[in-house]
């Protein structure tokens, strides 16, 4: 009796050890897979399909003394009051509903006809051969209508900023005050009609 009571009190650490053990193996091997899978969706979340459509805050700000640069603030609500009371140093104003949109349009926010887009870029100091850096601070929605425009008449070189103003703020990066003087240039439209969708081109996407 003495004997089997011995026996049992030597196998039940022994099991309790081997259990902690097999529990913390499990444990670890949990541990790790959740990193992996972490890190991969962490590499899905920083791989962009097209890294080339933005610039980020380290480029930017190297490149904001680059004469063939132009940076364009085009936050919402387009107010002249908040960019004269900070911007990233050197961006010009946008306002997306006046400056952007056609005027005579029966449809709100229109894009403009090709002349006057070409004299608005001109005005802003765009020429063929600048890079233009587009921000805003709503994640870009408001920047990408100047994105879209810009490659719609024919402008490659232009880049939305990753992460925004807000990033830029957040990374304590400076900022200015007041207006902004462009120097006028020329600027030559190439439109890309392929780039608007029709009504027909909706339905056939449907029905595909």
């Amino acid at each position: 009796m003495k004997k089997s009571l011995l026996r049992l009190l030597m196998i039940i650490p022994l099991a309790l050890v081997l259990c902690f053990t097999i529990g913390y193996q499990k444990q670890e091997k949990e541990g790790i897979i959740k990193e992996e899978l972490t890190t991969k969706a962490q590499e899905a979340v920083i791989e962009y399909v097209h890294p080339e459509a933005l610039a980020s805050t380290e480029w930017l700000a190297i490149h904001l003394s680059d004469p063939s640069v132009c940076v364009i603030d085009a936050r919402y609500p387009p107010n002249k009051t908040f960019f004269e009371g900070g911007h990233i140093p050197g961006a010009v104003f946008v306002n997306i509903y006046d400056d952007l949109a056609d005027p005579n349009a029966t449809i709100p926010l229109m894009i403009l006809p090709q002349d006057a887009f070409e004299q608005l870029m001109g005005r802003l100091g765009i020429s063929n051969n600048t890079t233009v850096v587009v921000y805003d601070i709503q994640g870009g929605l408001w920047c990408s209508r100047i994105w879209w425009a810009l490659r719609y008449y024919g402008h490659d070189s232009v880049k939305i900023l990753d992460g925004g103003l807000l990033k830029w703020m957040l990374e304590e990066r400076p900022l200015e005050a007041g207006t902004v003087t462009s120097t006028l240039t020329t600027f030559q439209a190439h439109v890309r009609p392929e780039l608007i969708a029709t009504t027909e081109d909706i339905k056939a996407a449907i029905q595909d």
